[in-house]
């Protein structure tokens, strides 16, 4: 029986957050209401202030406000701080979300909480990443941070602003700047440029303003004779260029000449800041800084009480060293890595120099998205020389590739619209999507033509399955680039493209991207094919199902997939197979004797045309419809296991070969004879 103290304990505490945040009776009783449902339901470990907080928190994104003098507007999040409702349960941001996450399961929240809970979760993880970089490069360009600075008093006269002052002012000019454009807010590389320009702009100001006291003298970008004679430039400084050599983007003057300038721009309309609105300077002046730190500030604080959202300047409170490089582990902040681990089956498909360098989450998105920037060049239509290949057609296809496109571009722009995106950027991000995917299906088409001849041209591009497949990788891949907190399979859900469809171009992408793929899209790219083999193609509503109903599909042993006659030639990728080329990526041989160079790759595949591609010696024509693609399935489901469970074995020191193959028996025998019983909706 529970102790009535236990309840009162929690009750008063409950009662307390509330009249702290001036929450109303109904959302507090709501609150305790769903706390106390879950708590008699399951068993809350740990401090139940920190299970106080999730429920605070959960029942306050779930209410909205109208807004005064706008019927259509609301403010969402209860107009309650997440920063000082953390604050008042004792929980820093990195418990609170492993918290709310067994919260959301236990109250079995609706799909778009998790979503919105997600999302925040996902910018609290590129805030994070890129303030570790905002302090690095904020200690190359200016003198570091006095720790024991104190406070001045609210009294006091002004004074010219301190690097400690400066730093607060640069982060929260860039946090506030950077959610005027929502859709990028968790979009590390834009983020990270928004960030360099920042720091560009508060910088020039310095310079202009002749602050030789606050300004890195080893800076290899200040100008000649500042320190010396206090010479200032006639003309405002850029030092974009001196900073992206520390590993920033390269788009980064193409973000202050767009994104940034419209930001700043509309801050000085609006009389956020104070200064010169031609040349952005006197932002830091002896007669300015003050209010436009308190306006900044004012408007921030608007800004998360109106959406829930956390507060960025929480980061403000960690210790900032002078080499932020060799900074202590116990005095970096707690975050999240961005970075993924190379799958078990992914890991021959990434070069040895590839998996001994070390990387950052900005340094890898920085890599995949320059080297597609470098590698494409979009201007409306197929590149040159695919325009070439499709005009050596008796009859052009360009028709058909371009009203393909033009069909999924629309209903990529619609979902995104949704998703409270601008058409500018939207139409950017399609733009490199259809780039992207011009290239491969030339790279394809050329594979496909020494395979086979120069009469497969229009039937790779009527292809609709394989194509519209291409399509949606490319959109992952792209989406994954920009480190945005979409993740999948929200692109398969976006083009309605089932799982047991989409896994099988995987492997032809990694196959003939020829370089343009960095090596974590590459990695990415083996992560979510692993995801198709062990869970999502296992769904109740997954093709797989009816495809074996219909041809009333045995299950065999791997070897029984391993051999048939419709996975010859060159064989779909197994783990395990050798990198062959220098640059690390994937090349895949001919197995055995009976290896056909003939065998159209795309049918291997399990891609069936709507014309018939001529099979050599008609070696598909022994297989039941739909055998193939089932074949090709589980040879892959069983290459992934057999990676895992010799990597768990040897892990548990089960390095007998004995050992290894009872255990593999025992697992490819409940595979064969309880398939649906084991694997449905796993």
């Amino acid at each position: 029986m529970t102790n009535a103290s236990d309840v009162e304990s929690p009750r008063a505490e409950h009662r307390r957050i509330c009249e702290q945040l001036n929450i109303d009776a109904a959302t507090e009783e709501q609150s305790w209401a769903s706390f106390r449902d879950i708590r008699n339901t399951y068993n809350l470990d740990g401090d139940l202030l920190h299970w106080l907080c999730c429920t605070v928190f959960v029942t306050c994104r779930q209410t909205v406000t109208p807004t005064v003098g706008n019927r259509n507007a609301v403010l969402q999040g209860n107009c309650v701080s997440l920063t000082r409702l953390l604050r008042l349960c004792g929980i820093n941001l990195h418990e609170f979300f492993t918290k709310i996450g067994q919260w959301v399961e236990m109250a079995s929240l609706p799909e778009e909480n998790r979503t919105a809970i997600n999302t925040l979760q996902h910018s609290f993880k590129v805030s994070m990443v890129i303030y570790g970089k905002f302090c690095e490069l904020f200690t190359l360009v200016f003198r570091p941070p006095n720790q024991d600075e104190q406070k001045r008093s609210k009294k006091s006269k002004p004074v010219p602003c301190s690097t400690n002052r400066l730093h607060e002012f640069c982060w929260t000019l860039f946090i506030y700047a950077k959610h005027e454009y929502p859709e990028q807010s968790a979009d590390v590389v834009t983020s990270c440029n928004m960030m360099l320009c920042c720091l560009d702009l508060v910088y020039s100001n310095a310079i202009a303003d002749g602050r030789r006291d606050i300004v890195n003298p080893d800076f290899e970008g200040l100008p000649a004779d500042f320190i010396a004679e206090g010479r200032i430039p006639l003309e405002p400084l850029c030092i974009i260029e001196a900073l992206s050599e520390a590993n920033c983007s390269s788009e980064a003057l193409v973000t202050k000449n767009t994104i940034w300038k419209d930001v700043i721009e509309t801050l000085f309309q609006t009389n956020v800041l104070r200064g010169d609105a031609n040349s952005f300077t006197g932002l830091i002046s002896l007669a300015n800084f003050d209010e436009n730190f308190k306006s900044l500030n004012s408007r921030y604080d608007t800004f998360i009480l109106s959406c829930g959202e956390f507060d960025e300047r929480i980061a403000l409170g960690q210790k900032i060293v002078e080499n932020p490089r060799i900074k202590s582990e116990r005095d970096a902040p707690e975050r999240i890595p961005l970075c993924q681990q190379t799958p078990l089956s992914g890991r021959s498909r990434i070069s040895k120099d590839e998996c001994n360098n070390k990387f950052t989450p900005i340094s890898t998105a920085n890599a995949s998205v320059n080297k597609l920037r470098m590698k494409l060049r979009y201007d409306g239509e197929p590149h040159g020389s695919l325009r070439e290949l499709l005009k050596s057609c008796a009859q052009d296809p360009i028709a058909i590739v371009t009203g393909r496109i033009a069909a999924e571009r629309e209903k990529f722009s619609k979902q995104m619209r949704e998703q409270n995106w601008n058409q500018k950027s939207t139409t950017a991000r399609f733009d490199m999507i259809e780039a992207l995917y011009y290239r491969l299906l030339e790279n394809i088409i050329r594979a496909e033509i020494r395979r086979r001849g120069g009469n497969v041209i229009r039937q790779v591009c009527c292809e609709e399955m394989f194509n519209k497949t291409l399509l949606v990788c490319c959109a992952e891949i792209v989406i994954y680039a920009h480190n945005l907190q979409q993740n999948f399979p929200w692109i398969l859900k976006m083009f309605d493209m089932q799982p047991f469809i989409f896994y099988r171009i995987i492997e032809m992408v990694i196959l003939y991207h020829n370089d343009l793929l960095s090596r974590d899209l590459i990695k990415h790219l083996t992560i979510i094919e692993e995801q198709c083999l062990e869970s999502l193609s296992w769904q109740s509503s997954s093709p797989l199902w009816t495809v074996m109903d219909n041809i009333k599909y045995e299950v065999t042993a791997s070897h029984g997939v391993e051999s048939s006659t419709d996975l010859s030639g060159i064989t779909p990728h197994k783990p395990g197979d050798s990198v062959t080329k220098a640059n690390g990526q994937a090349k895949l041989e001919p197995v055995g004797p009976r290896a056909n160079l003939n065998q159209p790759f795309l049918s291997t595949l399990g891609f069936n045309s709507p014309l018939k591609l001529p099979v050599p010696n008609g070696s598909l024509s022994k297989q039941r419809p739909g055998a193939s693609s089932l074949n090709l399935f589980f040879r892959k489901f069983y290459g992934v296991a057999a990676v895992r469970m010799k990597d768990l074995c040897n892990n548990l020191g089960l390095t007998s070969d004995d050992k290894q193959k009872q255990i593999w028996t025992i697992f490819e025998h409940s595979i064969v004879h309880c398939t649906r019983e084991l694997m449905r909706d796993r």
